[in-house]
């Protein structure tokens, strides 16, 4: 069991291409991950993380976003950019919109 724990903040300028801290009691504002534009996979799932889908707009090479079970919330037209994404997982999330948001991604 991962006993990782802290705030997203605290990650500062790392310049990281993926990130998975699933299941820790990681907590903060999904907006102090939005200078991570290179990130190309992102796995919060199951944690204390929340704020706006939109805090990933500027993300344009990530192929793999897991947000599930987290209080994420926001509209899906967020992730318009995200045009190689090809797994996305946005289940037990506030997250809304129409799916033709998603349209030109490779799902």
């Amino acid at each position: 069991s991962t006993s990782v724990s802290g705030d997203l903040a605290s990650l500062g300028n790392l310049n990281l291409g993926h990130l998975d801290l699933s299941s820790t009691s990681v907590s903060g504002d999904l907006a102090a991950l939005s200078y991570l534009t290179i990130l190309e996979s992102l796995n919060l799932s199951s944690t204390s993380i929340s704020g706006d889908l939109a805090a990933l707009g500027n993300m344009t090479m990530l192929g793999y976003l897991d947000l599930s079970a987290t209080s994420i919330f926001g509209d899906l037209t967020s992730l318009r950019n995200s045009s190689i994404l090809g797994i996305l997982d946005l289940s037990s999330t506030i997250v809304s919109g129409d799916l033709a948001a998603l349209s030109n991604m490779p799902l």
